[in-house]
């Protein structure tokens, strides 16, 4: 009997919603929405235990009222499959009579077969009694239900709420459920939901229920009401309508990411207004003028080439905009009171910082900060801020930065706070450090240039692909608060789990990371957290203060966040791996090694060091009782051991010279050239693991010294999936 060809199905499902928060939607990156493609292709791995089905293709579309989650080619194999039904022991099986026992006609009675069908089986090495039947797996719309509902489960929110007396959560109401398999309705139930044909469209700000007929007409029935489904899309229709307006207003564009991310989070039918606003609030810094419009209101700025602000809007709707000029005159209306309060906050601020009063003016916000809660069981942030200074003259000398740079430091560090305790940063925290550049220049003057741009960029980068800080100095400091963020957080427990990271430790360290690459500055993670821990204990902040057991977590840490951080650039994991296994702590020399053997990886030197690592590591590890010794001369038996030995004491200083210095394209070829063929000879004619101890234990500790001169350096190579040099 011929097998039945495999069925393709056109899975749709759309889970309608109240509006779900921007920050809910916009998971991983636009195109691929990582978290929802995550979760769902785990749901359908776990659900499709027969292996029956297949999802090649998986399309994930994301806006404030619909999740759709769209696999055009669902694949179901409709084939019997065999299945083995183990039951009890065989000893338990049958009496000394050969007669079934009560447990096993118990078996057999619950499994509906007869006695004749019951063999003797094999499970784990032990015999048991079982059958086999064929089984003939179910349609994929019978597994739909269950799909769904793991999927939806595992998704994590921020929060989640109930709106029926069922036990089904979602961080907003689900009002409507379409589950189609090309042209038939799914049966699904969600709470009290169930699955109907219907969707919904929002036109004219009136809701109309509208039938789908399968899946192919859902999308052109979208389309058709103006719905633009796929976020990717989305995002690019609205830049380009941001960018031709700015342009029209005789603007230039500058990309304002993080806004255009979640107004296109909060749209599905994009529509597009621009206006004006008095023109007395241009001289406002131009990051006030565009966190105002940007906070609550969503509306772009519009700036000039050399980034000043424009007294023009831009806003992007929902829908079709039924009086262009009376939304444009209530958007306005709505910035004037906004503006207002920005440039009253502006000038309130900046009286204070520029009195000049021993008691007052920026003395005595230093002060204040004594009153200002840094993290619940850490002190204030003027205990934060008093570490900080003592660990910079600690830290920042080792890390490459000129004296001038080290005495700029010093004198930001006890300003670097002071504009927590502005009315401009409690009405708009992300202006924290930008707003103190510019009161910092109002109240000492431009000579102090240098400290005012410390202050700006110790909180860069904001987010993982925003600009790094350009001076070292900038850079110094927000490694150190970002180190210290980190540090604090593990003395009190609050480490980020795989879902939840409240702190944002995270992308603190991603941070870090990213600026230690680009300025090649000289940090060592584990002395860095030690100095801190150390100043810490000091402060008696901590309740109770294991050192070692917190620097313990924060080492795992970094391994398992740099070891994401590199290969989310596009290094290979065992690369990752290779490098992070050897002298991990300092972040450039990391960096740097990762550069160089992803570009040495072709070359047949680099082939040929891969097979000295993997042959002398592979011979060490199976000798379980060996610990390296001094290699000793007078126990050689082989001229080819001794050719090897003397091979090594040649090489090894022109090898660790080079190393030494970072060459590593070059010590990785004289490395290759030194052993090569003499350890491929060596292996071929050589018995190592000889019955004689000394001798075994003289010729081990040749091969790992040899191994060790280049793997402590550079890069465990063993853990490397190349294809290595062959031997000759």
């Amino acid at each position: 009997m011929a097998k039945p060809k495999p069925i393709k199905e056109h899975l749709l499902i759309e889970i309608g919603t109240e509006e779900m928060p921007a920050n809910y939607l916009a998971y991983g990156d636009q195109d691929q929405q990582a978290l929802y493609r995550e979760k769902f292709q785990h749901a359908f791995n776990v659900t499709n235990s027969s292996g029956s089905y297949t999802c090649p293709k998986l399309n994930i579309f994301l806006t404030p009222r619909r999740t759709v989650i769209e696999a055009p080619e669902i694949q179901f194999n409709a084939t019997p499959i065999e299945e083995t039904i183990f039951g009890p022991p065989a000893e338990k099986a049958y009496n000394d009579a050969g007669e079934p026992t009560p447990m096993l006609l118990g078996f057999i009675k619950s499994k509906g077969v007869s006695l004749k069908g019951i063999t003797t089986l094999e499970k784990n090495g032990k015999k048991c009694v079982g059958f086999t039947k064929t089984v003939r797996p179910a349609p994929f719309a019978k597994e739909l239900p269950e799909l769904l509902e793991r999927f939806l489960k595992s998704l994590s929110f921020p929060k989640n709420m109930w709106w029926d007396d069922s036990d089904m959560t979602f961080p907003r109401p689900i009002r409507w459920l379409v589950c189609l398999l090309d042209n038939r309705l799914v049966p699904v139930t969600l709470g009290h939901l169930k699955s109907s044909r219907k969707t919904r469209i929002f036109r004219h700000g009136a809701r109309r229920e509208v039938l789908v007929s399968n899946t192919k007409q859902y999308f052109k029935l979208l389309q058709k009401n103006g719905v633009l489904l796929d976020q990717a899309k989305r995002r690019s229709k609205i830049e380009g309508a941001v960018r031709s307006l700015t342009k029209k207003l005789k603007g230039y564009y500058w990309p304002q990411d993080e806004l255009l991310e979640e107004v296109t989070f909060l749209t599905e039918n994009p529509a597009f207004v621009s206006g004006r606003f008095d023109e007395t609030y241009s001289s406002l810094p131009p990051e006030v003028l565009t966190t105002s419009l940007a906070k609550g209101q969503r509306l772009f700025s519009v700036l000039n080439s050399k980034g000043k602000h424009l007294p023009y809007f831009i806003q992007v709707l929902d829908g079709t905009i039924p009086s262009t000029k009376s939304v444009i005159a209530t958007t306005a209306a709505i910035l004037k009171a906004k503006l207002q309060d920005s440039d009253f906050f502006y000038r309130e601020d900046m009286k204070i910082y520029r009195d000049g009063g021993k008691a007052t003016g920026l003395n005595k916000l230093q002060e204040e900060l004594k009153h200002l809660l840094y993290i619940k069981g850490m002190g204030t942030v003027a205990d934060k801020v008093a570490r900080l200074k003592r660990v910079s003259e600690v830290l920042v000398p080792r890390w490459g930065l000129e004296a001038g740079e080290v005495r700029m430091l010093a004198e930001a560090i006890p300003l670097a706070k002071v504009d927590l305790l502005t009315q401009m940063v409690g009405e708009f925290p992300e202006l924290q450090g930008t707003i103190g550049k510019y009161y910092f220049l109002e109240a000492r003057g431009k000579e102090k240039g240098g400290v005012a741009e410390i202050l700006r960029e110790q909180y860069l980068p904001r987010t993982p692909e925003s600009p790094l800080p350009k001076t070292a100095c900038g850079s110094t400091f927000s490694i150190l608060d970002k180190a210290d963020l980190i540090a604090s957080c593990f003395v009190l427990g609050k480490m980020p789990k795989a879902t939840q990271d409240p702190y944002a430790l995270k992308r603190s360290f991603a941070g870090i990371l990213r600026i230690v690459g680009s300025l090649k500055l000289n940090v060592d993670w584990k002395h860095m957290m030690e100095t801190l821990l150390g100043f810490i204990e000091k402060q008696h902040l901590a309740e109770s203060l294991d050192i070692q057991a917190t620097l313990k977590k924060l080492n795992h840490f970094y391994l398992d966040r740099s070891a994401n951080f590199y290969e989310n650039q596009g290094h290979e994991r065992d690369f990752v791996q290779a490098v992070l296994g050897v002298s991990p702590w300092n972040i450039l020399n990391v960096s740097e090694r990762l550069v160089v053997l992803r570009k040495l990886k072709n070359k047949t030197e680099f082939k040929k060091t891969v097979k000295i690592i993997q042959r002398t590591t592979n011979i060490i590890k199976a000798t379980s009782d060996f610990e390296v010794t001094e290699v000793k001369s007078n126990l050689f038996k082989e001229a080819l051991e001794i050719e090897l030995y003397e091979k090594y004491e040649k090489s090894k200083e022109s090898i660790q010279e080079a190393l030494s210095r970072k060459d590593y394209a070059l010590g990785t070829s004289l490395y290759a050239e030194a052993f090569f063929d003499i350890l491929h000879a060596f292996f071929d004619q050589v018995m190592v693991n000889v019955d004689d101890a000394q001798v075994r234990q003289n010729r081990l500790s040749l091969l790992a010294s040899i191994r060790m001169l280049y793997v402590k350096e550079v890069a465990d190579l063993s853990k490397i999936r190349v294809e290595a040099e062959e031997d000759n």
